[in-house]
Parts: C-alpha cells; sequence; structure tokens
C-alpha cells in the first residue's frame, strides 16, 4: 500500500481522533436527561423512598397506555394531533403487560424495573415513560406509564449513479391491531431485477415470552422462508432459553470483481438450528451455557463467468455439496453496564448502550456418523466491551469463526470499534471502523464496500474481496423537535475503505467527504431517522471520474 493511497483516510482521522481527545469528562457538555431516562426513579418517587421499597413483595402492576400525542396539543396543528389519535390504535394493556418484567408476587426491584425499561424501548412501537412504584404497606403497588409512537409507516433506500439505480420501498406496521404484531411488505430493484418480500414479528406469541418470526421473499436476489421461534434470552435475568431456526435459500450467487458482476452459481442453502440453554446471574455477572445443533445442506453449482473480464481463479469452481450435522456447546460470561445516550443514532429518542464486557465461546463437533461430509470441529469466539469517558463512550466487538478438517476451512475474523463523543447537547462525533477478512473460505464468501453499505461516494458494488478495511467519521448536529412532530439536523462525513483479495486485486484506497441532511421523527416506530446524503469522491472511482453521488435511506449510513 503506497503512503498515497494511506493519506486520505489515515490524516482526517487522525484530526478527529485528537478532536475527541479534547472532549474530556469535565469539558463535554451533559446532553438533558428525560424523565424516561431516570427509569423507576421517575414519577416523584425521591431515591431515599425507592431504597426502602427494595425487595418488598409487589402487590399489583398497573398499566397507563398514552396516545400518541397525550395530551393533545393545542395550537394550529390541534386537528392533525386528533385526526392521528384516532387513525391509530392504542397498544392494549394486555400487550405491555405481557412484556414487561415484574409481575405481581415478584419482588421489587430498581435494576428489575430499568430492565424492563430497556425492553421495552427494543420494541420501538411504544417509549416507556416510567415505572412508578408506591408503598402499600409491607408491599409496592408499580404504574407502568407508556406512550405509542406511530407504527405505519413507510421505509425506503435510494443511490444512483453510473445509471444504475438500487431501490428499496417497504410498508410496515409495527404495531398491528394495537397486539404488538409486526408485519411488513417490501420491493427491491436494482439492475440484476426485482425482489419482493414479506415479513412478520411476534414478540409476545399467544400472550406468553415466546417469540415467532417469519420472514419470504421472491425474485432476482433468490427465494428465501425463513422462520425462527422460542423462548431467548430476553434479558440479562433470562433463566431459560429454547430456540429453533429454520431457513431454506435457493439463489443466483453472484460475485464481483473490480465493480462489475464477474461470475455466478447457482446456490442452495438449508440451515436450521435448534438450541437451548440456562443462564443466571450473581452480583452483576450473568453466566449463561447453550447447547445446539446445527444442521446444514449447501450447495454451490458450477461457476459461469459474466462478461469479458478475467475471472479472478478463487472464482472459478465446479458443482459441490457440503453437508454438517453439529453439536455444540456455548459458555458466555457478561458483565453488563448499560447507559441510556440521546443524539447517537436516533436523535431525540433515548437509545440503550452496553458498555460492559461480554466473552462467548462455542465448541462443536460434526461427525461424519451423523451424516455429515466428513468428522470436523468448530470453534467460534466473540468478545464485547465497552469504555466510558465521561458522557463519550466506546464500543470494540470481535468476533472469530473457523472450522477444521485436517486444515482450516472457512475461517471468518472480524473487528468493530466505535467512539461516541458528545460536543454539546445538540452535536455529537462519531467514529467507526469495521475491519473483516476471509481464508480458505467457499466460493460464496465476499465482503462488499460500496454506496449502500459504509463507502457514500462510490457505486454499490465498487469494492468487493475478501479482506475490507472501512473507516468512517460524521459529525451530527440536531436541533429541538418542531411541533411535536420532527427534528431537523445535519451531518458532515468522511468514508474511507480498501479491499484485498479475490476480486479486489491492486485495488487503491476509496475516500470520499459530503454533507447531509436528517429529519428525526420522534413520533415513528420504525424510521425515526430519514437521511439524505450528497457524497464527494476523493479518489476517483474505477473509471476515474469524480462524480457527485446522492444517496438516501430510512437509517444512518453506518
Amino acid at each position: 500500500m503506497s503512503a498515497s493511497a494511506r493519506s486520505p483516510a489515515i490524516s482526517l482521522l487522525a484530526v478527529l481522533l485528537a478532536a475527541c481527545a479534547g472532549v474530556s469528562e469535565t469539558a463535554a457538555l451533559p446532553r438533558p436527561e428525560p424523565a424516561a431516562a431516570a427509569g423507576a426513579t421517575a414519577g416523584g418517587v425521591s431515591d431515599s423512598s425507592l431504597a426502602a421499597l427494595e425487595g418488598r413483595p409487589i402487590r399489583s402492576v398497573s398499566i397507563v397506555t398514552g396516545n400518541i400525542f397525550d395530551p393533545v396539543p393545542h395550537g394550529h396543528l390541534h386537528a392533525f394531533y386528533q385526526l392521528s389519535n384516532q387513525l391509530h390504535v392504542r397498544t392494549r394493556e394486555s400487550t405491555v403487560r405481557a412484556l414487561l418484567l415484574i409481575q405481581p408476587g415478584d419482588r421489587w426491584s430498581r435494576e428489575r424495573a430499568a430492565e424492563t425499561m430497556r425492553r421495552l424501548r427494543e420494541l420501538d412501537f411504544l417509549v416507556p415513560d416510567w415505572i412508578e412504584p408506591h408503598s402499600a404497606g409491607d408491599s409496592v403497588d408499580v404504574v407502568v406509564h407508556t406512550t405509542d409512537a406511530w407504527t405505519t409507516s413507510p421505509e425506503f433506500d435510494y443511490q444512483s449513479t453510473d445509471a444504475a439505480h438500487y431501490l428499496t420501498v417497504a410498508f410496515a406496521e409495527g404495531n398491528l391491531l394495537g397486539l404488538g404484531k409486526g408485519v411488513g411488505f417490501s420491493y427491491h430493484e436494482e439492475p440484476n431485477g426485482v425482489t419482493r418480500a414479506f415479513d412478520w414479528s411476534d414478540p409476545t406469541w399467544f400472550g406468553t415470552r415466546a417469540r415467532l418470526d417469519v420472514a419470504l421473499s421472491r425474485g432476482a436476489l433468490g427465494n428465501t422462508n425463513h422462520i425462527d421461534g422460542g423462548i431467548p434470552f430476553y434479558a440479562p435475568s433470562t433463566p431459560t432459553a429454547v430456540f429453533t431456526d429454520w431457513k431454506n435459500t435457493t439463489a443466483i450467487g453472484r460475485l464481483y470483481s473490480h465493480g462489475f458482476e464477474s461470475t455466478n452459481f447457482d446456490e442452495q442453502r438449508k440451515d436450521s438450528d435448534i438450541l437451548a440453554g440456562r443462564g443466571h446471574e450473581r452480583n452483576g455477572t450473568v453466566t449463561r451455557w447453550i447447547a445446539s445443533f446445527h444442521s446444514m445442506d449447501r450447495h454451490l453449482g458450477p461457476s459461469y463467468p459474466v462478461g469479458t473480464a478475467p475471472v479472478p481463479p478463487a472464482f472459478d469452481g465446479a458443482s459441490e455439496d457440503l453437508v454438517l450435522r453439529r453439536i455444540a456447546i456455548e459458555g458466555q460470561w457478561w458483565r453488563p453496564r448499560f447507559i441510556e445516550r440521546i443524539g447517537v443514532n436516533r436523535m431525540t429518542r433515548i437509545e440503550d448502550f452496553d458498555i460492559g464486557t461480554r466473552f462467548a465461546l462455542k465448541v462443536g463437533l460434526a461427525p461424519r456418523a451423523f451424516g455429515s461430509t466428513a468428522t470436523e470441529g468448530y470453534v467460534r469466539t466473540v468478545a464485547d466491551a465497552g469504555l466510558p469517558a465521561g458522557n463519550a463512550f466506546g464500543l470494540v466487538h470481535a468476533a472469530f469463526e473457523t472450522r477444521y478438517r485436517r486444515t482450516v476451512r472457512d475461517e471468518v475474523a472480524s473487528v468493530s470499534g466505535r467512539v461516541v463523543a458528545p460536543i454539546t447537547s445538540h452535536q455529537t462525533v462519531v467514529l467507526a471502523g469495521f475491519g473483516a477478512t476471509g481464508y480458505q473460505v467457499a466460493r460464496d464468501f465476499q465482503l462488499i464496500a460500496g454506496g449502500l453499505s459504509g463507502l457514500r461516494g462510490y457505486p454499490v458494488y465498487e469494492l468487493a474481496g475478501r479482506r475490507l478495511l472501512r473507516l468512517n467519521a460524521e459529525h451530527r448536529m440536531s436541533g429541538p423537535e418542531l411541533w411535536e412532530l420532527m427534528s431537523l439536523g445535519t451531518a458532515v462525513f468522511f468514508d474511507a475503505a480498501h479491499m484485498s483479495g479475490a476480486g479486489a486485486e491492486g485495488t487503491q484506497w476509496r475516500s470520499d467527504a459530503g454533507f447531509g441532511l436528517r429529519i428525526g421523527l420522534p413520533r415513528s416506530a420504525l424510521n425515526q431517522v430519514v437521511r439524505f446524503d450528497l457524497a464527494f469522491p476523493i479518489s476517483p472511482a474505477r473509471d476515474g471520474r469524480h462524480h457527485v453521488v446522492f444517496s438516501f435511506g430510512s437509517s444512518q449510513a453506518f
């Protein structure tokens, strides 16, 4: 890698790191913490009163569900607010109750109440305002206050460059009839054709803690049937989990080289998993043991060249089949430490981040006697760590996975990191890095960096290969809520990526810079940030041009 290829990415990253380093604990301005951020301490209950209630039995749990605008604001938009409430089906009390982690007969715990707030926020279709305990003799009466969000929403992503258009349009309802069920339809269009999809999610199947998810898709990207369900580890204190997952995919595998499709092949894959786990939480540490069985049947057809460009040797191959029937045991050690922040990804909405430490190790065996192609071993390890620094914080995630049959096969490693540094209550600098590599991988393994994957100034498949390093930096600015409907913000960003391996031989760094508009929708459950970006390539694209690229989406770009 030449010095000139490195300079755009490294120089700007160094400046941003230096800027973040200047945000010390005393210099960083605190973000406003609304009532919901106080969790169980809200509702006018003092810390001393809460301490006196700790450990008492819960006599009753009442639920107060508010509509989208509750109370309805006065002013010129009063009629609009009223119409929104009338068109919306309010979340049913039974739906909220099925999601709570505190029930009559349990012992009141402030920590358990905060855990309940996080669980409710994860579901997006409502906003947990506060959980309020009241003394009732030697017991506790608990009141849970929630506000609904608008759950009927379109979703979209778009990128256009070099006369190639990539469009996704979707419609989703995240709280069907107030029952907490989600249903969605999507339409995806790209040069290879059109794909349509349907999905269904139910976090409280038949009013229990079991969940069920179904996803179906048909079209140019292939046909996929995916069903999973069971009782997952839905909270750190969850003692047991039983879950199953089944997925069947038939598709055309496509491999890209220097921005163009180079090879394709037929691909069929069937995966199913069954797992059962036990866990316990003690003194702030969560320990879990999970037993699982994994079944996979994978068929890769012979490779066919596309176009006139030379085909990398790694893309070429005859028909091949792989069968795995693997048993495994996994151990997890986790010290959760959750913090609440505003203005990171969702602008004015509260977000939960775990800056604790987690480590997981999974080992397995796929015996030939079970029907596997050959006897082989399996190892997967995952590590997560967080670093608080005043109001700023960092997150690191690392994963490693490999099979072993006389030699290493399908070895994949990745590491990602993120630094979030508030400058003021309405300005935040976000730095992110991602690296991944594959060694002795199957033909269908390929990493992508482009307009829809963190490299906004280039075509969607600008970089494709087997070793990727990507860097992103963004200065995000957000304003106050307008008319209780939206908040406006802006962003200035820099992206850089380098790819190597099959399909990216001789590729140099790509980097871009640009600016964008952000529209926050605090009352929306599904698309809480709409993004419009203009990106200017710093390094020339593969054809030597420096065209401005426009993209928009219903989420942050990285």
